[in-house]
């Protein structure tokens, strides 16, 4: 008999190195979506704490829980504050601004005045004042508290100091010259009356050092007021010598640079003009002198205006050329005595022309020399001016300098001596410019520990750690969920998944609303496939026949194998279910049970043990007696039979191979059920012997290491994968609500009871 030669299926995916599990990062599928802390969304994180979610709330319990008990032993410390206002206004006296004198505040502004102030109170000077006063050193509830064991009188006053400065805080309110004062301990009374000694203590030692201050201040005024006396009379004494050595008054300086500024305007004009003339005569004399004979005609028009001889002299001149031009042109030659009388008359005429041409041209030049003695005299005059309008400027600097100073000197004497006397009224009145605003109150809640922070902060600590857990729990979680696990993993082609049906593929999660079973089926829930075609596992089930089927449209495979990694993974369900899929394709389909070890095929379709594989392998009865059909129309089934004392030598043998081809050529499809690989070797052996392998992988049970120890196994023997089927999937886990597009079956029903049942 001719078989058809096995279908070649699509190899096993490399194996992945040792300690990789799969092709990407061993977080789960539900964390690799965005990365994990690096880019992990908050659809990723909802649904790992709606999973995990009674770790995280009873973390955030905790948190707080562990927080109140730490808050029950910490210490409470209060804050008592106080404020204080500096008043930079002065007071008036007789109608007069009298203040305190400060060197300072010419150099310094408000701020740095009041940043030197609290850097004042908080100084070794009034916080040694404040032990002294307030007896620190001999408190017995103050030193217990703060130095246990130390006897009153044995704690130096600097460790007072140094632990007054460290609980006092002094800050300005910005943009006021208010101060706010507060002071920290664990009594809130001793923290009231320690807050109001320090400022009564730096107001009275600030007003301490005012008085004396304005002590040394009124001295100081003294002194500079004789000085600047001195100054002053020694200055007016110089003027008035000045002004009678050069007889000078000062309006009579300001006439004088007037009159000297006149002259030299009216000098300068008159320098200007003969320069111009001067300019003028010389260019008339260099016009002249382009006249000559052979170019008479170069003669300006203004001097034929200006001199009437000169016209005279040229109008001969050129009736004279223009008579012998006419003898000329009446062809009258040289020596011809008309031509000759006009040439002569004509020379004369030219010859006194050019004298007279150059007589005006030396008068010109006479009339520019005179002019240049006269430039040359107003020059001198201009320079005499200017050297007495200078001389005169540093008169009037001098005197400036002599009456500026004069003037200076009275200003400061002024101010000087109406200072020293407003210093003397304010010693008298003991000027006073910090005031306390608002007092101590005596504090009734506790600044530290704060109760909501404590809290929250122990919420917040227990919810991260909850995440942690969470994650932690996510990370330890090796089991197989979605079909993400098996591609990025694994590197494995999902067939499908089937999903979970109380009775049928397992229970739902503990815990969970389950669906409910159909009476029709509730004998023999393995074939709801045939007896509900409208449910949710049958369209499953058609859709992973559809992803076998085209795999191969060509060549589809007919031997197909199902296994799986472990026991209780639903794998015969999964083989029932996929016959019955097929039948209902119109498919000739038988399905064959090689769990001969735990056959389970015969009691779902309710045939004696008697008949079987095995049977037909020791030859005690025939194929077509062992072949039984069922309810199911276009399928048939083969039950195992007895279970044999050796099912690995059965399933190697050449025997089984030779059924194997019989039945190929018999049936389009044949499905066969088969042990789990990791316990036996009969699926293992099988592979090799089948034209495709389908493994069964339960959701949330199986493990990666399983299916990889499987894997391993088939691939030892150059075992045919077609890819894995999802088995026992809950729909309505996260996982599938929001990653995958599964939901679309809740449209055909939950086994509607309208459904019709298959004959």
């Amino acid at each position: 008999m001719e078989s058809q030669p096995p279908l070649v299926s699509s190899p096993l995916p490399p194996e992945p190195p040792a300690g990789i599990p799969g092709k990407v990062s061993p977080l789960p599928a539900t964390l690799e979506d965005g990365g994990f802390l690096g880019g992990v969304s908050l659809d990723v994180l909802l649904r790992l704490f709606l999973r995990h979610g009674f770790w995280v709330l009873l973390c955030m319990v905790i948190g707080p829980a562990l927080a109140s008990l730490w808050l029950n032993r910490q210490v409470r410390w209060y804050r008592a504050e106080a404020t204080i206002v500096y008043d930079w206004s002065q007071p008036a006296a007789l109608g007069r601004r009298v203040d305190v004198f400060d060197p300072y505040t010419d150099f310094f502004n408000k701020q740095e005045l009041m940043e030197t102030e609290f850097r004042i109170i908080a100084s070794q000077r009034v916080l040694r004042q404040v032990v002294t006063d307030s007896g620190l050193d001999i408190d017995r509830a103050f030193l217990e508290a703060n130095f246990p064991g130390t006897q009153p009188g044995h704690v130096k006053a600097e460790q007072l100091i140094d632990l007054l400065k460290s609980r006092l805080k002094v800050q300005g309110v910005k943009g006021t010259s208010i101060a706010n004062i507060s002071y920290e301990d664990t009594d809130p009374q001793r923290a009231q009356r320690l807050v109001t000694a320090i400022i009564d203590t730096y107001i009275r030692v600030s007003n301490e050092d005012t008085v004396g201050i304005t002590g040394n201040a009124l001295a100081w005024l003294r002194e500079q007021v004789q000085k600047l006396q001195q100054d002053l009379e020694g200055s007016e004494s110089e003027l008035h010598r000045f002004k009678k050595e050069r007889n000078l008054l000062s309006v009579s300086l300001n006439d004088q640079n007037n009159l000297l500024r006149s002259e030299i305007g009216s000098i300068q004009t008159a320098v200007t003009q003969v320069n111009i003339k001067r300019a003028q005569l010389v260019s008339r004399a260099n016009a002249l002198a382009k006249v000559t004979r052979a170019n008479p005609d170069d003669l300006p028009a203004s001097e034929l205006m200006n001199d009437p001889v000169l016209t005279q002299l040229r109008n001969d001149f050129l009736k004279a050329r223009a008579e012998l031009t006419q003898h000329k042109t009446a062809g009258k030659l040289e020596n011809h005595p008309d031509i000759q009388q006009a040439q002569a008359q004509l020379d004369n005429s030219l010859e006194a022309f050019i004298r007279q041409v150059r007589n005006i041209q030396g008068a010109a030049l006479r009339e520019a020399a005179v002019v240049s003695s006269e430039a040359a005299a107003l020059q001198a005059l201009l320079e005499d001016a200017k050297k007495r309008a200078l001389d005169l400027n540093m008169e009037e600097i001098k005197y400036n300098q002599l009456q500026r100073a004069t003037s200076t000197n009275e200003k400061l004497y002024t101010n000087m001596l109406e200072r020293m006397k407003e210093v003397d009224l304010s010693r008298m009145i003991n000027t006073k410019n910090i005031k306390p605003l608002d007092p101590a109150r005596l504090p009734t809640v506790p600044i530290r520990p704060v109760v909501g922070n404590i809290l929250a902060i122990g919420a917040g600590i227990g919810f991260f750690v909850g995440l942690l857990i969470a994650v932690l729990r996510e990370l330890a979680d090796r089991t197989i969920r979605t079909p993400t696990d098996l591609e990025q993993k694994l590197g494995l082609s999902c067939l499908g998944l089937l999903p979970a049906f109380e009775g049928i593929l397992g229970s739902q999660r503990p815990g969970k609303r389950r669906n409910q079973i159909n009476p029709d089926i509730a004998d023999k829930p393995e074939l709801v496939v045939a007896r509900q075609p409208m449910s949710m596992v049958a369209e499953a089930a058609r859709s992973i026949r559809s992803n076998i089927t085209f795999m191969s449209p060509d060549r589809p495979p007919r031997l197909l194998l199902v296994t799986s990694a472990s026991p209780s993974e639903g794998k015969t369900t999964t083989a029932a279910t996929l016959a019955a899929t097929f039948a209902q394709a119109n498919a000739r389909t038988l399905i064959v049970d090689l769990d001969l070890r735990r056959p389970r095929l015969h009691k779902i379709f309710d045939i004696g043990p008697e008949h079987g594989i095995t049977s037909v392998m020791l030859g005690e009865e025939t194929l077509d007696e062992a072949i039984q059909p069922t309810s199911v129309p276009n399928l048939s089934v083969l039950p195992a039979g007895r279970t044999p004392p050796n099912p690995a030598e059965l399933l190697m043998s050449d025997r089984l191979m030779e059924l194997l081809h019989q039945l190929r050529d018999r049936f389009d499809r044949v499905i066969i059920d088969s042990p789990p690989t990791n316990p036996v070797t009969d699926a293992v052996i099988l592979s090799t012997r089948v034209d495709g392998t389908v493994f069964v992988v339960r959701s949330y049970s199986t493990t990666i290491d399983q299916v990889r120890h499987s894997l391993r196994a088939i691939r030892g023997v150059q075992g045919k994968l077609l890819g894995v089927i999802l088995n026992v999937v809950d729909l309505r886990r996260l996982e599938y609500k929001y990653s995958y597009n599964y939901r679309y079956y809740s449209g055909y029903g939950e086994y509607s009871q309208a459904a019709p049942k298959a004959p």
